[in-house]
């Protein structure tokens, strides 16, 4: 519905468009509130469905990077695993425990250690052991 005013001669008309400053004048506050309502109601609707997706991706995301490093570190442990027994089969390996045998038993057997060893595993424990388990058998009987 067209409402006539009174303009002077030769001023330009818009020809009923309802485009820039005319349509803020038609809008009724009313209808206005509304219409922000669904507006808003659509936008917060929409950034829930954008946030509860990307928390989905973010899931997966974590998930399979989770798998990767799992595996990259299984694959690090045993190939770690392979070039230790390499190293420690070795010649050098071989070499290098023949001086650490030697530093240990100079360590402790030197100094009077070699009496000490002699003493505590000298094979006839063992049979003077026995001879005193038959002798108190003996003595019980």
């Amino acid at each position: 519905m067209k409402v006539a005013t009174s303009m002077p001669v030769g001023a330009a008309t818009t020809g009923g468009s309802r485009h820039g400053p005319q349509m803020l004048n038609d809008l009724n506050p009313s209808s206005a509130l509304p219409l922000a309502r669904r507006l808003l109601s659509l936008f917060f609707l929409q950034a829930s469905l954008f946030a509860s997706g990307l928390l989905q991706v973010a899931g997966i995301i974590t998930i399979r990077a989770w798998v990767a490093a799992s595996t990259i570190a299984c694959i690090s442990a045993q190939l770690l695993r392979q070039a230790a027994w390499y190293l420690w089969d070795g010649a050098h390996g071989r070499r290098l425990r023949k001086k650490i045998e030697f530093e240990f038993f100079v360590l402790i057997l030197g100094g009077g250690g070699y009496d000490l060893c002699l003493v505590l595993f000298w094979p006839g424990w063992g049979i003077l052991g026995v001879a005193a388990l038959v002798y108190a058998a003996w003595c019980a009987s």
